[in-house]
């Protein structure tokens, strides 16, 4: 069920013509401040210029749109747009308050996760990025280069399938399931595993949890000293 509209209507002075009830929660205005001037208005979001770009939009019957912040911590997209009559005269303003709060978590994290992606690339040691449920969400190249696979047989599969479930390691199962969720980091795990591409390895693990924002983490799986056993 979509989220009910919430509309301030303003006449060519700027003056409060009508609001839905919606907006009254993003929004200090009352069935009494109906006449009375927008900038009298006790304002519950982060956006000074609001008088300003609703008058330029007026002044211009252009439109304005801005991201503000409301004091709960959720997240609008601010919308003025000239305001048109059923007969298409030009009356005022209306101003439209969208909450975008899921889009900007999305859109932060996704954020973060290029710049971990930017930072981890380069890196001579194999990275993996997996969510808490264990799927790969992000390999670099050293990881595809130093174990033999492709970006297909790896992105978006669990951790455990693998190589046709060559990363089935009981120690790295521990590591995931039982140490990384209590302590969060674990450095230097020694490891030794035999690869069906690769052959024997030894390695070296180093995970931890890594968060994105309040909501979201992940975990950060670097593999070092892979080296062949003798």
């Amino acid at each position: 069920m979509p989220a009910p509209r919430s509309r301030i209507f303003l006449d060519n002075s700027l003056s409060i013509k009508g609001f839905t009830p919606a907006v009254s929660e993003i929004v200090n205005i009352i069935q009494s401040d109906i006449g009375r001037p927008l900038r009298d208005i006790s304002s519950r979001i982060d956006y000074p210029d609001l008088v300003t770009d609703v008058k330029k939009v007026v002044d211009e019957l252009s439109t304005k749109e801005r991201t503000v912040k409301h004091e709960s911590g959720r997240w609008y997209l601010a919308k003025i747009l000239p305001y048109r009559t059923r007969d298409n005269v030009i009356d005022g303003a209306v101003l439209t308050f969208v909450d975008v709060t899921d889009q900007r978590k999305v859109d932060e994290e996704l954020g973060s996760i290029r710049i971990c992606q930017g930072i981890v690339e380069n890196m001579p040691e194999p990275v993996l990025l997996l969510r808490k449920d264990l799927i790969v969400e992000y390999a670099n190249k050293a990881f595809y280069e130093t174990f033999d696979v492709l970006a297909k047989e790896t992105l978006g599969r669990m951790v455990y399938d693998l190589g046709n479930g060559q990363w089935n390691i009981p120690k790295l199962k521990h590591v995931l399931e039982t140490v990384i969720p209590e302590k969060r980091e674990l450095l230097h795990y020694h490891v030794e595993h035999d690869f069906e591409r690769i052959g024997t390895r030894r390695m070296i693990l180093n995970a931890n949890m890594v968060s994105f924002d309040e909501m979201t983490e992940k975990i950060l799986l670097t593999i070092s000293d892979v080296t062949r056993r003798k």
